[in-house]
This record gives structure tokens, C-alpha cells and sequence, in this order.
């Protein structure tokens, strides 16, 4: 095995910085696959065998065996592995022209990876495929990846500052949440049009105040349980629900 790779591995710093991540699930690697990213190693053991008969000739000259299992624990994210991990390479989905797009989601302050990949799941459920990102969690990062099941890979992304969202909330009007002063969900989705931005708030602290005093329209769910609030990605589904196919 080229140590090259193994020196790339231990490396998460410089993983991230070339743009590439691991992947220790077929499912996962389907997905990734499927969506045109490019699997430049793939390092497997005995029982791996299968997956490798399946994905080679996707990966080339990259494909190395491991005698020990104890090495695809070592650099596997989850603890009951498959025999294997993929090094795969992003493709390039950053959002560059905004023309075409009707709809996008904002994610302020999301640090929490679980989250980020559970909106964006649900998000490309309901049509929703391009995310602006404000100080959120990698979007590559591998719980991310998890969180999503791999839907991560088909949706596009751009990282931005406010002044940036500010400047594009000109064109595409912000719905924000706020339970004190938001308008009915059910009611106030009357009211919107095409082009919209969706902006969700962190886990903790909610919306930022800067992103809230931009927002055109103040959204909240009404719902009958005595919660006190929903997690941010539960109440995203039903968001999606609500506005996919405005």
C-alpha cells in the first residue's frame, strides 16, 4: 500500500483541504458514485471482498488490500465497518449563478453535522437542492454525510457571509422562523412567491439577529402538544412540507 495514502488518511486537515472524505458504507459509496464524485482509493480487507468486486472498475489503479482488518477499524468512522473505506473526492456543486434557482435554504449558525445532513435530507425530499451555508458544519463532514445518507452528494451548495445573504435577500425574500411573532405557517405560505429563501437558526441560539432583521416574512408552527420547541430539523420537514413546489 502506497504510504502516500496511509500519510493522507491520518491527515483530516489535509483530507479536507483537497476537497476529498471517507466513506465506510456501500450505501454511502453508491451514492457518491451515482452523483459523480470520484472515488480516487479504495482500501479494503477480507471482508470487504464484495464491495470490491462491485465498485473497482470505478476506482482504477487505486485499489489496495489490507491483511488486517485492525486497519480499516483505525481509519473507518463508523465502529461496525464493511470491510473497507473509500477515499472519494468532491465534485464541484458550489452554486455560482443564482438565475435559474427559485428557492434555497439558509443555514445560520448550524454547528451541529446531525442536523445540517438531516435538513438537507429532507430539504431534497420536498425539492429544495441548494443551501446556503453561514457558518454551518462542513458539508462533507463525514456525520454530515451520514445524516443525509448520501443525499448530501446531489445537492448544491454555497458558503456565504452576511453580507453576501444580504445583498441576495434583495432578490430572493427571506422566510424566517420565530415563534414569539411569526405568522401560522399554514396561513402565511399564502402569501409567498417563487423566489424565496428559507432561513433556518442553530440548535441553541436560533436565528441570528442580523439574519432575522433582514427577513421579509416571520413564519412560527403551530402544533397542539405541550413541546416547548421542535429540534431545528423536525421543524424543517415540516416547513419543506408546507412550501415544496411553491
Amino acid at each position: 500500500m502506497r504510504r502516500e495514502i496511509i500519510e493522507l488518511l491520518k491527515d483530516k486537515k489535509a483530507l479536507k483541504d483537497q476537497g476529498m472524505f471517507i466513506v465506510d458504507t456501500e450505501k454511502i459509496l453508491g451514492e457518491a458514485i451515482e452523483a459523480g464524485f470520484e472515488v480516487t482509493n479504495l482500501l479494503y480487507c477480507e471482508q470487504g471482498l464484495k464491495i470490491v468486486d462491485k465498485y473497482a472498475d470505478k476506482v482504477g489503479h487505486g485499489v489496495y488490500e489490507t491483511t488486517k482488518g485492525s486497519f480499516i477499524d483505525r481509519f473507518a468512522n463508523v465502529k461496525t465497518h464493511q470491510g473497507f473505506i473509500a477515499v472519494v473526492r468532491s465534485t464541484n456543486r458550489e452554486i455560482t449563478k443564482f438565475d435559474s434557482i427559485t428557492s434555497m435554504v439558509l443555514l445560520d449558525n448550524i454547528q451541529d453535522p446531525s442536523n445540517v445532513g438531516a435538513i438537507i435530507r429532507s430539504g431534497a425530499a420536498f425539492g429544495f437542492n441548494d443551501y446556503l451555508l453561514l457558518n454551518c458544519a462542513g458539508i462533507y463532514s463525514d456525520k454530515v454525510i451520514r445524516a443525509s445518507a448520501g443525499t448530501v452528494f446531489s445537492v448544491n451548495y454555497k458558503n456565504m457571509d452576511f453580507k453576501q445573504v444580504n445583498t441576495l435577500s434583495k432578490d430572493f425574500p427571506i422566510i424566517a422562523t420565530d415563534v414569539a411573532d411569526g405568522e401560522d405557517l399554514r396561513q402565511a405560505k399564502q402569501k409567498i412567491k417563487n423566489r424565496f429563501i428559507i432561513a433556518l437558526g442553530s440548535e441553541g441560539q436560533g436565528l441570528s439577529v442580523e439574519v432575522k432583521s433582514i427577513a421579509k416574512q416571520l413564519v412560527k408552527i403551530n402544533y397542539p402538544g405541550k413541546v416547548e420547541s421542535l429540534n431545528v430539523s423536525a421543524a424543517a420537514a415540516i416547513i419543506f412540507y408546507e412550501l415544496g413546489g411553491k
